[in-house]
C-alpha cells in the first residue's frame, strides 16, 4: 500500500499547512491536535536511543495515545532526571493504546550503517503499533514504506505529546539493556556511560579494545580494534 500524500510541508522557518504553523515546545498536547484537524485521529510518536553510542544497540520506540490522553510531565527524554523517566515510563505504558519497541544490535549498525539502521528501527516500531495509526512522527528522520505518512520534524521529541513518549520509553528501555551489558562487561562501566564516548570508556577502550557489542565501524572503536582485536577481549559467560 502506498502512503498518502502528506498533508503539512516543511519550509525554512519550520513545519505548516494552510498557514498553520507547528508551535514551539509549550504546545506539546496542541501540536499533536493540529494534525487532528485533517481527520488525523490516531498519531503514533517514534524515536531513538543511543544513536551516538559506541556500544550497545540502537532502540527505537513507538507510541500511540488515543485522542485526549496526556501523560503529566512528559517531555524529551534528555530534560528528564534518570529516576523522573523511569516513573513515566511505567505510566506511559498504562496510558497508551500501543508501545512498541525495536532493538537494532552493533552488529547489524555495522553492516547497514547508523543511518540505514536508525530509519529501518524508526518502520519498524511504527509498524508495530496496533491498531494501525493515521499517521507518524518522527524526531528528525522520516522512514519511508509505510502504508501512512510519516513527517521526521526537528525537536519532535520537546514538541509532540507522543514522540516524547516514545523517547522516554526507548531511553528506559535501552538503558536497562546497557545495565545488563555492564554485568557481562564490567570493565568499560556500561551502567554509568550507557555506551557512550566517555572519557573512562575511551580509556577502556584503548587499554583493552572493543567487546562484542562495540560498533567497530564507528570512530575510536575501530582504532582500538587494530590495536587490539575483538577475540582477545571475550570474556567467559
Amino acid at each position: 500500500m502506498v502512503a498518502p500524500e502528506p498533508l503539512w510541508q516543511a519550509s525554512r522557518t519550520g513545519w505548516f499547512r494552510a498557514g498553520l504553523t507547528i508551535g514551539g515546545k509549550n504546545d506539546i498536547v496542541a501540536n499533536e491536535d493540529l494534525f487532528r484537524e485533517d481527520a488525523v485521529n490516531l498519531i503514533a510518536g517514534a524515536d531513538e536511543a543511543g544513536r551516538g553510542a559506541l556500544a550497545g544497540p540502537l532502540a527505537a520506540a513507538a507510541v500511540m495515545f488515543e485522542p485526549g490522553v496526556e501523560v503529566e510531565g512528559v517531555n524529551d527524554s534528555k530534560a528528564l532526571a534518570p529516576g523522573r523517566r523511569e516513573e513515566l515510563y511505567l505510566e506511559i505504558l498504562e496510558a497508551a493504546t500501543s508501545v512498541s519497541v525495536i532493538f537494532t544490535d552493533s552488529c547489524l549498525i555495522d553492516s547497514w550503517g547508523l543511518q540505514t539502521a536508525n530509519l529501518k528501527a524508526l518502520a519498524d516500531a511504527l509498524a508495530g503499533i496496533e491498531p494501525a495509526c493515521d499517521c507518524g512522527i518522527c524526531d528528525h528522520y522520516s522512514p519511508s514504506g509505510l502504508p501512512f505518512p510519516t513527517y521526521g520534524i526537528p525537536h519532535a521529541d520537546s514538541r509532540f505529546h507522543s514522540v516524547a513518549a516514545a523517547s522516554i520509553v526507548a531511553k528506559v528501555e535501552r538503558d536497562r539493556v546497557m545495565r545488563s551489558m555492564h554485568r557481562r562487561f564490567p570493565r568499560y562501566n556500561f551502567e554509568h556511560n550507557k555506551g557512550y564516548g566517555s572519557r573512562e570508556h575511551m580509556e577502556a577502550l584503548v587499554a583493552h579494545g572493543p567487546c562484542e557489542i562495540h560498533r567497530l565501524s564507528f570512530s575510536g572503536v575501530a582504532d582500538a580494534a587494530v590495536e587490539m582485536p575483538l577475540w582477545e577481549n571475550q570474556v567467559e559467560l
